[in-house]
């Protein structure tokens, strides 16, 4: 005879025990006492990513916080999502935790600077708040309500030893989060469970990522790190111009002004025409820095041209600059033509690089590309065709700037999910 199946119930099951995850369940127990919930987490610790963020130090939010600090394929979605919305609702959330935050240049951080402490003290509240967590408990299959679930979604999970459990809910939030940082917990299964349910899926791409370029040169100037003025050209026009240090790799370019061009180029908007520069002595013009240049050649004509650019830059990056443009360093100043001078300068002002692909996600910080927007509703986190069902935080198809954009996302977008569940 078969043994009878045994399935638990929930008021709530929350797949993923990220920053949505944790902030949903934080929410949910802590205003509706009572209410079943269960997490369910394929890692064994929660809030790997959460604890990891900026640095271990945890930038929580900005308080520079806008649609604007956003990248979607549905720009419409992200204005509505973020104007009904507000950095303080972050403030507020931890503060009833007790977690004391501080700003700095419009970072928010908590006092402690750990993100491992803001990751304990939810899950110690969840958990005091009678939320049950799941670990290494991989989910497999979400199906809808149907007359036999008594209008709940059936949930089943494999654990390592084998077993699969099955759970009913009326409500299950999908916060699996996207395929960045592998090593922390990034995995592609959410993808498959919306697909499951029918939700479509725009294609992922690696952000706030080195990017990577086409240049054999390059590890000349390994190490190096310079404050730049980065512009990225698409069809002949200039698109986003930003200013911050950049770090010159083996094969890529790095620092947090790349990171933030990095969805541009992922989302393949360049061909082969656009390009990466790099004015790398931003606050001098190109006239002031040829004069300079020809200054230098007047008065000490037996001077190397790497003597004289180690004035300007350092010295990985002027052997680099000088091998683009193919001027051996221990040329004496008095050789230069004018012709040398032009293109020295010109290179200084305008290092060109071609971004080339590279879909490596084990340095990214987030994904772009996830579950397509127009499935969800903006205002609860409640897809559309699937009343009861919620996705929130990185396995939408929505990505940040670097700054706590994207903690932003997640923690908003999993609270504002357990809100309209409390509120029905």
């Amino acid at each position: 005879m078969k043994k009878e199946e045994r399935i638990s119930r929930y008021d709530l099951v929350i797949i993923g025990a990220g920053a949505a995850g944790l902030a949903a369940a934080t929410y949910a127990s802590r205003h509706q006492k009572g209410l079943s919930i269960l997490v369910l987490e394929k890692e064994k610790l929660p809030g790997r990513k959460l604890s990891a963020a900026g640095n271990g130090k945890c930038n929580l939010t900005n308080t520079a916080f806008g649609a604007d600090c956003y990248h979607s394929h549905n720009s419409r979605w992200v204005t509505k999502w973020a104007a009904s919305h507000s950095y303080t609702e972050i403030l507020r959330f931890f503060e009833e935790s007790g977690i004391l935050l501080y700003e700095k240049n419009g970072y928010v951080y908590p006092v402690s600077n750990q993100g491992k402490q803001v990751t304990g003290l939810l899950f110690e509240e969840c958990r005091e708040g009678g939320v049950r967590f799941l670990f290494q408990a991989r989910v497999t299959s979400i199906e809808p309500p149907g007359k036999e679930k008594h209008g709940r979604y059936h949930i089943s999970a494999d654990t390592p030893g084998g077993e699969t459990l099955s759970f009913l809910s009326e409500n299950v939030i999908i916060c699996t989060g996207g395929r960045a940082a592998p090593a922390l917990g990034g995995c592609v299964y959410g993808y498959g469970l919306a697909e499951q349910l029918g939700l479509k899926i725009q294609p992922c791409y690696p952000v706030l990522a080195p990017i990577y370029v086409d240049d054999a040169r390059l590890g000349i100037a390994k190490g190096t790190r310079v404050d730049a003025a980065v512009s990225l050209r698409l069809q002949n026009r200039d698109v986003i111009r930003e200013t911050g240090q950049v770090q010159f790799n083996t094969d890529c370019l790095s620092g947090i002004v790349i990171m933030n061009l990095s969805s541009y180029v992922e989302r393949k908007l360049y061909c082969g025409k656009d390009s990466l520069s790099l004015d790398v002595l931003p606050e001098i013009t190109w006239d002031r820095l040829r004069a300079i240049l020809d200054s230098r050649q007047e008065s000490f004509p037996s001077m190397t041209v790497m003597d004289a650019m180690n004035g300007l830059l350092p010295v990985s990056l002027n052997a680099y600059i000088l091998d683009r443009v193919k001027l051996p360093g221990e040329t004496k100043l008095i050789q230069l033509t004018e012709k040398h001078k032009n293109r020295l300068t010109s290179a200084i002002k305008k290092l060109v690089f071609t971004p080339v692909e590279n879909g490596q996600y084990d340095k990214a910080q987030a994904t772009g590309g996830g579950i397509v927007l127009e499935e969800i509703n903006e205002k609860t986190s409640e897809a559309h065709r699937h009343p009861g069902l919620y996705v929130c935080g990185e396995v939408l198809d929505v990505d940040g700037k670097c700054g706590g954009y994207n903690l932003t996302f997640a923690l908003l977008t999993g609270i504002q999910a357990a809100s309209n569940i409390i509120s029905r």
